[in-house]
């Protein structure tokens, strides 16, 4: 378990970082949604384009638990849209966890994984 745990982390270390507009993107693919993602809003497609968002997370209680920061998020068509990009062998349990959580308490929104 620990071998597949590494692997999973090695390719977050390997992805290349860019910037764009001053923002930094943890790698090339999550820039090229965001330049995507702009192109759209400047289009009137889209509105109200954010980047890394906090969410926080809830127990049944109301105590917090966790956060979850999604890539980006956005209005379209009169609704809320969340966005992770994210290579599916990058989903580590934790971020699986994470985003089934966002989903239950923040329904309905939910999280989008454009994978690369």
């Amino acid at each position: 378990m620990a071998r597949r745990w590494a692997s999973a982390l090695d390719g977050v270390r390997s992805a290349k970082k860019v910037v764009i507009d001053g923002i930094t993107f943890d790698s090339e693919a999550e820039g090229k949604v965001y330049a995507e993602l702009k192109l759209r809003q400047m289009g009137g497609e889209i509105s109200e384009l954010r980047c890394h968002s906090k969410w926080d997370l809830h127990a049944h209680g109301g105590a917090k638990i966790g956060q979850y920061w999604s890539d980006f998020d956005f209005m379209e068509g009169g609704k809320m849209k969340v966005v992770d990009v994210k290579p599916k062998s990058y989903m580590t349990p934790l971020a699986k966890w994470k985003i089934k959580h966002f989903d239950r308490e923040y329904a309905p929104l939910c999280v989008e994984i454009y994978g690369v």
